[in-house]
């Protein structure tokens, strides 16, 4: 008697997605698909994929085209960006949204201490940003909102993740935002956004793009202030 074989393959990213399609045409078992973040998604308007992106993108689109059922982090996958690549996938889709579990307690007063060489006051509240230094993560605006208002620069420091960093570093900061500060993603898309779900789970209240994930996150959660990410005006 042969070994038992699973009852179904869950595959996460479209590599998998093909190593999991190839296993259900010779074994025929089902196959789930997670893309987590599409591909499509890191263009901006009017940009051409790179041969490399292309390539991602083609594979995930048989991927959600091939798959028997598609796990979503947000309504905007469900709605929107799955069907713009795939309309028929409509039916096989399913939102389930990730959750977060921060083990380590943050310290505010370890995070005054690391921020201290780089900070003129930091007894101030912080604006705090975590994110990929890379455009779609929109964080020039951020700065240009926070440089362009003299009472925010007065009242608040505008705080980002240094180069290197820990996970205990992490919980420091948003221990430190939870005194009187606030967390934002400014992104132009955010597939979902984790970040977010960590800041609100140190108490820490929220401004995010109103592109994506955070407009399913912050009606949730009950609290926080979506944004438009073009509008500096709007950034805190």
């Amino acid at each position: 008697m042969g070994a038992a074989r699973p009852d179904v393959i869950h595959a996460h990213f479209a590599d998998a997605a093909e190593l999991a399609l190839a296993a259900r045409e010779r074994f025929e078992i089902p196959v789930l698909y997670t893309a987590h973040s599409l591909g499509a998604e890191k263009l901006g308007p009017g940009e051409v994929p790179s041969a490399e992106l292309g390539a991602r993108i083609a594979r995930e689109t048989k991927a959600l085209a091939e798959a028997d059922a598609i796990i979503a982090s947000s309504r905007d996958e469900v709605e929107r960006q799955i069907p713009k690549l795939v309309p028929a996938a409509e039916g096989r889709v399913h939102r389930i949204g990730p959750g977060v579990c921060v083990d380590t307690q943050g310290d505010a007063a370890r995070a005054r201490e690391m921020l201290g060489g780089f900070l003129r006051d930091v007894s101030k509240p912080i604006i705090l940003a975590i994110a990929r230094p890379i455009r779609k993560k929109n964080l020039r605006r951020l700065v240009d909102a926070y440089a362009s208002d003299r009472t925010l620069q007065d009242r608040a420091n505008l705080v980002a993740l240094p180069r290197q960093h820990s996970s205990q570093d992490i919980s420091d900061l948003y221990a430190l935002a939870a005194e009187g500060g606030v967390f934002c993603n400014p992104a132009f898309h955010e597939p979902f956004g984790l970040t977010l779900i960590e800041a609100a789970q140190a108490g820490v209240p929220l401004v995010a793009t109103q592109s994506g994930g955070p407009s399913d996150i912050l009606p949730e959660l009950g609290f926080g202030a979506l944004i438009d990410p073009y509008d500096t005006g709007l950034m805190p």
